[in-house]
């Protein structure tokens, strides 16, 4: 059941689980270590917890790049770091990856000020 819920992230990766596990969107009954908490009952890996690799490839959970960013413009987001901080308060929808950047690196991913819309031609200021 745990698993269940934790797959419905869309987290990747171990670093990513440890973010959203102490930024206090995790639920008290999810173990902060469920590498331990389920280590004699059936722990299999980190992929498997978090639902990705073979046969859960992150292109199956995350939104196409073009809909993904479409969606994080439209939150005002001008820097990495308050995308960084946004992503990991619980408000990330679970189809938006965390880390775009290699989510998406071999799918339109440009850089942060096109992933956000900001930069050229996309600069706050030019906003009316």
């Amino acid at each position: 059941e745990a698993r269940e819920h934790v797959r419905t992230l869309g987290l990747t990766s171990k670093k990513e689980w440890q973010e959203w596990s102490v930024s206090g969107a995790r639920p008290h009954d999810i173990p902060s270590h469920p590498d331990t908490t389920y280590r004699n009952e059936g722990w299999l890996s980190w992929p498997d917890w978090l639902g990705y690799g073979k046969g859960h490839s992150p292109s199956n959970v995350f939104l196409p790049f073009e809909e993904a960013r479409e969606h994080v413009r439209t939150l005002g987001l001008t820097s990495k770091k308050e995308w960084q901080e946004w992503s990991v308060s619980g408000a990330r929808p679970h189809d938006i990856p965390s880390h775009p950047d290699t989510t998406y690196r071999n799918e339109g991913w440009l850089s942060w000020p096109d992933w956000l819309g900001y930069g050229k031609g996309h600069s706050p200021s030019n906003v009316f």
